[in-house]
């Protein structure tokens, strides 16, 4: 606690040197009284000064110390006791800097300090020489929402330095532990003293826990450019990259990237090498051997945790140090440029782990320097950290227990799926590949006149993936329905058709596009009229019309009775068109007719032609073949 030092109440000069005269004397009395009152020689006023305090030979007074719950009176005499002035009362019952507070008024709390503004703990007695200052501090939480008084302030401040406390404050309305300051839980374990830093930047992060999205430009270059020669991505880190902790291998980055991958439908496939080894740090980065090569499109580095456990002292400057002078490195190689090589930096996870120095008290300090490096060597920085701050309730299970206690450090396949996953989505953004991507899901209403599909489309209209449209006869479809359009990535597409009215129930019209081409297959399930030739009309009565549908199955099935046409062997029935033909001639087909039966042959340019005399009468036209 600090408190008041007493100052002249007026500027005096006596004396050739500006100096007070040897030997002057101030006294200090209770106020409106003659009861002398002590001062002290001290802050933690312990020490009192004679009363009255006399100057020493040079005209110099000691410090003096007020207690601030007195109010005092003074006198100042030369040491023949001549008044110099008189007597100023009160001499320190001044107006405080900030006013106590209706919140502290209603819940009964008088500031230590008022010099401090009201959201700072020292203003409650908080001081960095304090072994304890819990009880500071929870002043300053309860003087910050006061419900009553429909008071919520959402923050409490400390300037710089260390606040120690004995136990976590009492912060029932979650009020946020802000300003320069650690407080520190102090906490015996592991045969020591151990700290862990209570007000983390996590829980007040004002900015992104992804920054420089903007420097990606290398790796969306390639996706754009979709040349086929896919991602190859670097991995350096420590033991929670490189794993054998007992996570299921498919978590582990060179596994789980390559799969996140397909199902982002990247058109590029991601190629992923762990070279990640336990207990190293950013000293021992050195990806030289990959950067000569030229083949790395995106390098991602992962340390920190070892870093906090080498010399408590430098450990951060050494840190720095590396991490810098390895990017610098980076950067100023050939292949290591922003134009060739997406570089992303991914901060250490939480950590439990203080006889090790690998506590929240070192992740806290870190971001500054990440932040700083990605800006300065333009790189992907995504503060883990923030993301899964805290691991102490984790042994066992998201985080394994490798010291047979409630301590840990390496994350299972939880707490993995919790963090890989987020880098991918840093990395490929899921709206940001939805450009590119090859497993696209469109549903389209009937509502939505733009961007609906036409029989006349394309298969490369449509995009790679499944989509759904609202098809009608009026955009050229056969039938009103809905219509799904299945698209691989390779170009192989399907379209299915399937019907609104009652009257197509058992229709579900399809059609396909090949690889080698961009046209569509005739639709299958639809009934098509034959246009007849020579003479031929459709039987009528009860009898289907002359008609060909071309079946999933590739089978051409013709239905149908015709009369009244020119019956001589070789006269032709009626054409197919393209697409419903057979690979080689068909025939004798024999078919029914008035008479008894006629044969009918169909050649590969769809010709329908009698291979003997017909009937006028009645001939039937049921029959099937395969298309070509």
């Amino acid at each position: 606690m600090g408190h008041q030092i007493f100052q002249l109440p007026k500027p005096t000069a006596i004396g050739n040197n500006l100096t007070l005269l040897a030997g002057a004397k101030v006294e200090f009395f209770l106020t409106g009284t003659t009861t002398p009152t002590p001062v002290y020689q001290d802050s933690a006023l312990s020490t009192p000064h004679t009363n009255p305090v006399v100057a020493d030979s040079a005209g110099r007074l000691p410090t003096i110390y007020l207690d601030p719950s007195i109010v005092y009176k003074t006198t100042f005499k030369t040491s023949d006791d001549v008044e110099i002035y008189p007597a100023v009362d009160p001499v320190n019952d001044q107006v405080p800097l900030y006013h106590r507070t209706e919140a502290e008024i209603e819940i009964g709390v008088t500031p230590d300090d008022d010099i401090y503004e009201p959201e700072y703990i020292e203003r409650q007695g908080a001081s960095t020489d304090a072994a304890d200052n819990l009880i500071a501090i929870n002043k300053a939480i309860s003087a910050a929402t006061v419900p009553s008084l429909n008071i919520h302030r959402h923050t409490i401040r400390s300037r710089d330095g260390t606040f120690i406390v004995s136990t976590p404050p009492t912060n029932p309305y979650g009020i946020e532990l802000a300003g320069d300051g650690a407080i520190l839980e102090e906490f015996t374990a592991y045969g020591g003293t151990r700290y862990r830093q209570l007000n983390t930047y996590a829980d007040n992060l004002a900015g992104p826990h992804v920054i420089g999205r903007e420097y990606r430009y290398h790796v969306y270059n390639k996706l754009i450019a979709n040349a086929g020669t896919g991602i190859n991505i670097e991995v350096y880190g420590d033991s929670t990259v490189a794993g054998s902790n007992g996570e299921s291998s498919q978590l582990l980055i060179q596994t789980l990237f390559p799969n996140l991958g397909f199902r982002a439908g990247l058109p590029e496939q991601l190629a992923v090498s762990n070279n990640a080894v336990g207990g190293t740090s950013w000293t021992d980065f050195d990806p030289s051997t990959e950067l000569a090569a030229g083949t790395m499109d995106v390098l991602i580095v992962k340390y920190g945790i070892n870093d906090g456990a080498k010399t408590y002292a430098t450990r951060l400057a050494t840190m720095v140090t590396a991490m810098r002078d390895a990017l610098a490195t980076i950067r100023a190689h050939a292949n290591g440029s922003l134009e060739d090589l997406t570089v992303v930096l991914v901060g250490p996870t939480s950590t439990y782990d203080a006889p090790n120095q690998r506590d929240t008290y070192w992740y806290e300090q870190l971001r500054g320097a990440y932040v700083r490096a990605a800006r300065d060597y333009q790189c992907v920085y995504i503060d883990a950290y923030a993301m899964l701050q805290d691991a102490r309730y984790s042994a066992g299970l998201d985080m394994d227990a490798p010291f047979a206690d409630d301590r840990t450090v390496h994350p299972l396949n939880e707490r993995l799926l919790w963090l890989w996953p987020a880098v991918f989505d840093a990395i490929f953004g899921y709206a940001e590949t939805r450009f590119f991507a090859k497993n696209n899901v469109i549903n389209l209403s009937g509502n939505m006149t733009s961007g609906n599909a036409t029989a006349a489309n394309t298969p490369s209209d449509f995009a790679f993936g499944v989509s759904f449209y609202r098809a009608t006869t009026g955009n050229g479809f056969p039938i009103d329905g809905v219509l799904r359009v299945d698209r691989q990535m390779d170009g192989a597409t399907m379209q299915t058709l399937f019907p609104f009215a009652d009257a197509n129930r058992t229709q579900i019209p399809k059609r396909l596009a090949y690889v080698s081409g961009n046209s569509w297959t005739k639709w299958t399930g639809i009934a098509n009229a034959m246009t007849l030739q020579n003479s031929w009309v459709a039987f009528g009565s009860s009898f289907d019309e002359p008609q060909y549908i071309l079946g999933e199955d590739g089978i051409v099935t013709c239905t149908g009775a015709i009369k009244s046409g020119t019956v001589t062997a070789g006269t032709t029935i009626a054409t197919l068109p393209a697409g419903y033909r057979p690979p080689a001639i068909q025939g004798p087909i024999v078919v029914a007719t008035n008479a008894g039966t006629c044969q009918i042959k169909i050649d590969t340019d769809g010709n329908i032609q009698f291979q003997t005399d017909g009937d006028t009468t009645y001939t039937s036209m049921h029959f099937s073949f395969r298309a070509a």
